[in-house]
């Protein structure tokens, strides 16, 4: 790993042994390569972020199959997402938005058992309007003084719908939904599949904080997700829509 201010980079070698013999083994990155970097948060100004990954997804035995029964495809993996955004904070409110493309490319070896395209791409657009308040209030507790916050939020997410059925799984999967995913752009992690959003995050936190230390007691979070456009991008090889008009 290496650092140098904003900049990150690393490069690595996975290899995964499973234990019971009818498990197969997951793909091996060999290797897999990173360089990112953050928006430095200057506050009224432009600024960027980017990362990029190149990985080389192998396999031990490309003659067995996947859980799914499917031959391993092996191959290369190039993935691109710039953004730029526009920090606005005040002493009591926020507003961020910001503006990406995701680009992810293949290199593939594919058996002769699962013909397809062997080089195939996929690029979108994301546009995010995040944007929240601050409030508090002095309280007791117990006879001693305490700062309760409430900070309300809203996430706006955009993201035009591809068809990505082309494109192998290598390392993709769906993310456990928690109150933090409301304010991700992401349901999945890895880099196959780029998602489709037209979607409304709103949520609300409060705190509570020890007046002379600043410690934090304790804290309650409740949102929720109301979706504008049915998801049609998932982690697998069909389509399989989610028409679902709001998140949990």
């Amino acid at each position: 790993n290496l650092n140098y201010f904003n900049w990150s980079g690393s490069l690595q070698v996975q290899q995964f042994q499973t234990i019971d013999a009818l498990v197969a083994e997951p793909y091996s990155k060999a290797p897999q390569f990173t360089l990112n970097r953050s928006a430095d948060g200057d506050n009224f100004a432009f600024d960027y972020n980017l990362a990029t990954e190149l990985t080389r997804f192998d396999h031990n035995d490309p003659n067995s199959t996947t859980a799914l029964g499917s031959p391993w495809i092996t191959g290369n993996r190039l993935y691109l997402e710039p953004g730029v955004n526009f920090p606005m904070h005040w002493n009591a409110s926020f507003f961020n938005p910001e503006l990406r493309m995701r680009y992810v490319r293949y290199d593939l070896t594919r058996p002769d058992t699962q013909p397809g395209d062997t080089h195939p791409q996929a690029a979108v657009s994301e546009a995010i309007l995040d944007s929240g308040l601050f409030f508090e209030r002095d309280t007791k507790l117990f006879g001693s003084p305490y700062l309760q916050t409430l900070e309300p939020r809203l996430y706006y997410l955009y993201s035009p719908y591809q068809k990505q059925t082309d494109q192998p799984l290598f390392d993709t999967s769906p993310l456990t939904f928690d109150y933090q995913q409301l304010f991700q752009p992401r349901r999945l992690v890895g880099h196959d599949r780029l998602e489709d959003f037209n979607q409304l995050a709103s949520g609300v936190t409060s705190r509570i904080i020890k007046s002379e230390s600043g410690a934090e007691l304790g804290h309650v979070s409740v949102g929720q997700i109301f979706y504008f456009s049915n998801r049609r991008v998932n982690a697998s090889t069909v389509e399989a829509v989610d028409d679902q008009p709001n998140s949990a």
